[in-house]
Order: structure tokens, then sequence, then C-alpha cells
């Protein structure tokens, strides 16, 4: 009885415990997210404001995260979105402008870059482009070895709370539209078991 006890008990606690990874076919397709780009150092961003093009023009985002805007002088936009940063830029015009209408978007975005380990037969860290997907950088990385497991791809995020995202070779190959709708970050590794 106390055996079957201690084996019942395991099988629950093993339940409990973090999930070590999600199967990317079970996560939104992050092309119909809104946009959550982050504004990076080294990105040049098209500022407009609306009936004020004495205010509105491109800035570069320097490499302590903050832009210089005109009118209201440095802004930190690192970590912000574009419409996270257009919202800023309006309270700080608003003493100013009267009803200030301000848009920022993202002109020139500096590369992600993803590193691609294991079993692929250039392993590396690659500068990437938006939209480029799990399976671009496997190609890119000179694809699978012969000691691949097709099935143990994973992508591990520095963010700590983002368990591992697992993909299988053949979706990714068959253009599966929920694992190529994973949208890959900067710092992000692909790990191919």
């Amino acid at each position: 009885m106390i055996r079957k006890l201690s084996v019942l008990f395991l099988v629950v606690l093993s339940d409990c415990g973090p999930k070590t990874y999600v199967w990317a076919k079970d996560l939104p397709d992050s092309r119909q997210q809104p946009e959550t780009y982050a504004i990076r150092q080294g990105d040049r961003l098209a500022i407009l404001v609306w009936n004020q093009p004495q205010l509105s023009g491109n800035v570069r985002v320097r490499s302590d995260g903050v832009a210089t805007v005109p009118l209201i002088g440095d802004l930190a936009v690192a970590g912000l979105t574009a419409p996270d940063a257009s919202a800023q830029i309006k309270r700080r015009l608003s003493g100013l402008v009267v009803d200030p209408n301000v848009t920022v978007t993202v002109d020139e975005a500096q590369a992600v870059v993803v590193s691609v380990v294991g079993e692929v037969r250039n392993p590396g860290a690659f500068a990437t482009t938006r939209g480029e997907t799990v399976l671009h950088l496997i190609a890119r990385a000179g694809g699978l070895t012969e000691y691949a497991s097709p099935s143990s791809i994973y992508v591990v995020r520095r963010d700590l709370q983002t368990p591992r995202v697992r993909f299988k070779f053949k979706e990714l190959a068959a253009g599966d539209v929920r694992s190529m709708g994973f949208g890959l970050r900067d710092g992000d590794v692909i790990v191919v078991e």
C-alpha cells in the first residue's frame, strides 16, 4: 500500500513542476500578434508629428538606449515598442504643441542575432532579418547532421520565464503555419539535439 501511494505521489508531483518546453504549433502565430518589436540600440526611428515638419525626422538610438528628439531632447526608448515610443513623445509634446499626433516607426532595425548549436553542420551566430524562421536559420547553419533528432529542435530564450519552444523538422520543412509563424528574437538560441 505504501509503495502504491509513493508511486501515485511521484506521478502527481511530476506534473506540478514547470513545463520544460511548449510545442511551437501550440503557440499563437506571432505574425498575427500586435507589434512587439522592442526598439534597440542602433535602430533608426522615423518620427512623424502631424502638421509639424520641424519636429519630424529620423533619429538614431544611441548605445545608452536614448534618442534625441527635436524640441523635447533625450528620451529613453530602448525596450519600448514603436507605439509606446509614440505615446511617450506625445506626452512630452503635449505641453508644447496643441494636441500632437505622433507616429514612430522603426525605419532601420539592427540585425537580430540568433545562435544555432548542436547537430547542425556549421553551428554559429547568425545576423537575421525580420521574417526569417527557425528553418531558415537551420539551413544557414548547413542543415541537420546525420546524428540530429528531427523532433528535438528547440529555441531557448534569455528570458527565463519563457520555456523552451520545441519544433519538429517535418513540420518546419512542410511549411506548417503554426511552426513557421514563430518569431525569433535577439539572443535566441536554436538547439538541435
